[in-house]
């Protein structure tokens, strides 16, 4: 026979595990469209790597991707020598304070000498022929340009196989990513680590972050950054 209080007590029991569930049920379901999202922009990417590797093959005929390449040897080469020439001035300025400080003047010389003829070498070719600085500083601009233009097209292109994937859906795809917990939709997708034909490399490498957030009974909470990649060669 049940007594009163004993009814009381497992109606109390009942509230609590309800209440759980309920919160465990919603957080689920957050987690599952954070996993939906996933998969859908993972298939964009993949897509997108696809095709750009299709329209690689005709640059490559083309000589773009050659002329490219060029650009960034150039520009390495020119990067390199500047990091030379502010890591030996960095050096001559440490020889000189540790000889002041320890009163090795003998030694700090030695690295001080090596540093500088270090530095002569460097800029010997550029203080022989001044066009060198400007066609340098030249190709690192064009670097960096053709850099973030093709960060640029990559993200177009994923935005726009990311549309036509959800299209089919009715509902508008900035609109649904958003309700699947992508931060800001379509434009909350970083595309700044893609690579393609970067480097004198074959390669084409995609990679879309972005930040889901999940609601819990008391706030929007941020999960830890997302990360998708794929990646193929130019054919």
């Amino acid at each position: 026979m049940i007594r009163k209080n004993e009814k009381g007590s497992l109606t109390v029991e009942a509230a609590i595990f309800i209440s759980l569930f309920i919160v465990f049920f919603a957080s689920l379901m957050n987690l599952t469209d954070a996993v939906r999202a996933q998969v859908l922009i993972q298939n964009a990417v993949t897509q997108t790597a696809k095709e750009l590797s299709q329209y690689s093959y005709i640059l490559t005929k083309t000589g773009v991707v050659e002329a490219s390449n060029r650009t960034y040897v150039k520009a390495k080469g020119f990067k390199d020598d500047v990091e030379s020439v502010a890591n030996d001035t960095i050096q001559i300025a440490n020889a000189i304070e540790d000889g002041a400080v320890t009163g090795d003047i003998g030694s700090s010389m030695d690295t001080i000498l090596e540093a500088s003829q270090n530095m002569s070498g460097t800029l010997d070719s550029y203080i022989e022929n001044p066009e060198n600085v400007f066609a340098g500083a030249l190709a690192v601009a064009k670097d960096g340009l053709q850099s973030a233009v093709k960060t640029q097209i990559i993200g177009a292109i994923t935005k726009s196989r990311l549309k036509t994937h959800l299209a089919s859906s009715g509902w508008d795809p900035d609109e649904l990513l958003k309700r699947l917990g992508v931060k800001n939709g379509l434009n909350g997708i970083d595309f700044s680590e893609s690579k393609w034909f970067d480097g004198g490399s074959q390669d084409i490498v995609i990679v879309a972050k972005y930040t889901i957030k999940i609601k819990t009974m008391f706030k929007e909470v941020d999960l830890p950054q997302f990360k998708v990649c794929g990646s193929t060669r130019i054919w």
